[in-house]
């Protein structure tokens, strides 16, 4: 090896952290299309996972100036973003699954964090509430 890393199928991923009972989340450059999301529903199902697909609404205008603004700051932690990268992606996305959790994202971040985390929080505890009942 050359000290280059190998890629990494973010499905492996997935299944890795599934069978180890961790919470994942991935991002929708990496699951922009609806068979992707499909692909991990099925893995994730083999552990009796709940799969809950997360939309950040946010217009692409509002993202392209999000983007060139955190990497004129260098904030950015993802290095391989750009402002047209948004444009890209919402050229290949799929609508959201009708069960996914759509949030206003152009919300502060810290609320759009706290809706997204209450959810994951309500389905646990219904989750955990079959269980009881079993």
């Amino acid at each position: 090896m050359n000290g280059e890393r190998e890629p990494v199928d973010a499905l492996d991923v997935e299944r890795l952290a599934a069978q180890r009972g961790l919470i994942t989340l991935f991002d929708g450059v990496t699951f922009s299309r609806r068979r992707d999301l499909e692909r991990v529903d099925a893995a994730i199902r083999d552990f009796d996972f709940t799969p809950l697909p997360i939309y950040l609404d946010c217009p692409p205008e509002v993202a392209h100036a999000r983007i060139a603004n955190a990497l004129e700051h260098d904030q950015h932690l993802a290095r391989d973003r750009t402002p047209h990268l948004v444009y890209e992606v919402l050229a290949r996305f799929d609508a959201p699954p009708p069960n996914a959790l759509v949030i206003n994202a152009t919300l502060p971040a810290a609320e759009v964090c706290r809706i997204a985390v209450e959810a994951v929080a309500q389905i646990r505890h219904a989750r955990r509430a079959l269980r009881v009942a079993h």
